[in-house]
Parts: structure tokens; C-alpha cells; sequence
């Protein structure tokens, strides 16, 4: 999927260094993995609170399986890889998809992500969007990325359709301290 189409090798061997790969990240994917400082207890907390945990993630829907039962097993309500059933991300569908079996609406959704891919994907379903998952590869520290999730959580507001924003009902002093421990 990323190999330039100008690429002279072969396809046979395309197809052969592929399989190498696939086999050896099937064998190795949870090697060293680990979840960000903090999250643990984060996710604790809201499976604790009552709160519906879904993962969508661009990697192999086998691979997410396997590393996530490794990291924080029976956490997760749903745990959605890529598959041949949805499109990569930023496309709505597998967010859209879940929010379905999991009976929950738009308003009711908080899409948590590390990455800008996963801000495009919320805002392609219409769902509340963490924004410091555009900070958090740039600037900030994993034990922070999890104490301002966790804040943010506790003070999400209303999701504004028309614009596309997020409207917080949390102060201006919470706001500030999750924009100073991002820097």
C-alpha cells in the first residue's frame, strides 16, 4: 500500500518480501509493546464507571487482537482492526459500525487518538474529539496524554454539528493546564 508505483522490482518478489514481513510481525507484533504511562488507569476507571471501550485501529484487525489481549485484556468492548469489511481510517464507516452494536449515538461518543488520522476520523462520523491527540506525537509526554484524557473526559461538553467543534464545559483553568502540560 505504500510502495511508489514508479518501484521496478518485481512482483513475485513483492509478493515473497511481503509474506516475510507479515509472517515475522504475526510471530513478534506484541514484543514490545506497552500502553502509554497512565492509561491503564485511565481505562480502568471508565470500564469501572459503566463506559463503553472500543479500539479502531488502521493495523490488522488479528494484530490489534492480539496485542490488546496482551496489554489490558476483557477491557475492551470491541476491538476493530482493519479488515476487508471497512476502509482505513479517516473513513468513517468502522467508527459508524461501532457506534451501532454498541447501541450508542453520535452525541454519546468521544473519539480518543494519538494521531491527526484519528481527529479526521471523528470528524468524518460527527463525533466529540479529543484534541489533544494532535499534541500528543509533537509535544507531549505519555504520564500527560493520559492525566488530560482523563480530565477531558470528566469535562467534555456538546459536540456543535453546524461548525464541527467542540463545544467544553470545563474552565478555562482546566483548559490552560491541559495546554501547559502539552508543551
Amino acid at each position: 500500500r505504500s510502495l511508489p508505483e514508479e518501484a521496478s522490482c518485481d512482483k513475485d518478489f513483492i509478493e515473497k518480501a511481503l509474506k516475510t514481513y507479515q509472517d515475522f510481525y504475526s510471530a513478534h507484533c506484541t514484543d514490545k509493546v506497552s500502553l502509554y504511562n497512565g492509561m491503564g488507569d485511565v481505562l480502568k476507571q471508565l470500564k469501572k464507571d459503566g463506559k463503553h471501550l472500543a479500539i479502531i485501529t488502521n493495523k490488522d484487525n488479528n494484530h490489534a487482537k492480539q496485542i490488546i489481549d496482551k496489554l489490558i485484556p476483557n477491557t475492551f468492548d470491541i476491538v476493530l482492526g482493519f479488515s476487508d469489511e471497512f476502509p482505513h481510517k479517516p473513513s468513517p464507516e468502522s467508527t459508524n459500525s461501532v457506534m451501532k452494536k454498541l447501541g450508542v449515538s453520535k452525541e454519546e461518543t468521544v473519539f480518543i487518538g494519538d494521531s491527526p488520522v484519528d481527529i479526521k476520523t471523528a470528524r468524518n462520523a460527527g463525533v466529540l474529539s479529543d484534541p489533544m491527540s494532535m499534541l500528543y506525537n509533537a509535544y507531549m509526554d505519555p504520564t500527560a496524554y493520559a492525566k488530560n484524557i482523563n480530565q477531558m473526559i470528566q469535562g467534555f461538553g456538546s459536540f456543535n454539528k453546524k461548525t464541527g467543534e467542540t463545544e467544553f464545559n470545563v474552565n478555562e483553568q482546566m483548559r490552560m493546564e491541559a495546554m501547559a502540560n502539552a508543551l
